[in-house]
């Protein structure tokens, strides 16, 4: 159950950060792929904290 509630944590986590980068990706996609890998990163770490 609670390996059910963090993926769904960085689930949402992820669409909800996928929403308000959308308008730079198209914007600016390089550095958009940037700021990706770094989100990525962060929710690894936060994943291995739980």
């Amino acid at each position: 159950m609670k390996e059910n509630y963090c993926f769904l944590m960085s689930f949402l986590t992820s669409l909800f950060l996928g929403l308000l980068t959308f308008p730079y990706v198209i914007l600016n996609p390089g550095k958009a792929v940037e700021v990706g890998f770094q989100i990525k990163k962060i929710a690894r770490e936060v994943n291995t904290l739980f």
